[in-house]
């Protein structure tokens, strides 16, 4: 089972099963996670070709409660070490944890997350364990960043639950246009420091 700091355990596949039937996934030949493992061997054949591709930045994210739970954050924490690390320094980038919002998904078992400021609070703890793992096996000029995307919506869940709820999707869990909209504010902020100006991105 999964450890939310001695919370108790989760099971989804009542809520996947529900989830699949309402919204279907559709191969439509772009999807990147759909995508055959040739393609994989194809790409790392440029890599091995080419050298890897140089990069500012890598943004990535852990399943969304991941980091809450003691033993898939040890995983995460193990797969940034063996896997990621290498490719951050190989490529260069700075790394940008984009630390997910929380939400509270009435078909999906939310046992051990008690509400959304714990869920909030457990994720950010995960993202920034993982931040100061990696940062001590890079450069410092490759210090992690974490773009705070979950904290933002969750300012927005305490001071405006109507503004909130127009930014998650009807399936309780994923964002709307708007959602995303303002997670991609908040990672430009996160790169450049300030927010873009309304007249290019509006």
């Amino acid at each position: 089972g999964d450890d939310y700091s001695g919370a108790t355990t989760y099971d989804d596949d009542l809520y996947q099963d529900t989830y699949n039937d309402m919204y279907p996934l559709e191969n439509d030949g772009t999807n990147p996670c759909l995508l055959s493992a040739n393609y994989y061997f194809y790409k790392q054949s440029q890599y091995d070709s080419f050298g890897p591709p140089q990069w500012d930045y890598i943004l990535l994210n852990d399943n969304s409660r991941a980091p809450c739970c003691t033993e898939q954050r040890e995983t995460g924490l193990e797969l940034l070490k063996e896997v990621y690390v290498p490719w951050f320094i190989e490529t260069g980038a700075i790394p940008i944890f984009m630390v997910t919002h929380a939400y509270w998904a009435s078909r999906r078992d939310m046992s051990g997350l008690t509400d959304i400021p714990t869920f909030m609070s457990l994720t950010y703890e995960g993202y920034r364990e993982y931040a100061e793992m990696v940062g001590k096996l890079l450069p410092p000029e490759q210090k992690p960043r974490l773009a705070p995307v979950g904290l933002a919506f969750l300012l927005i869940w305490e001071e405006n639950l109507n503004m909130w709820e127009n930014l998650i999707h009807q399936d309780e869990i994923h964002l709307t246009p708007s959602g995303t909209y303002l997670e991609g504010l908040i990672v430009y902020g996160t790169i450049y420091g300030h927010l873009p100006n309304p007249k290019i991105v509006l």
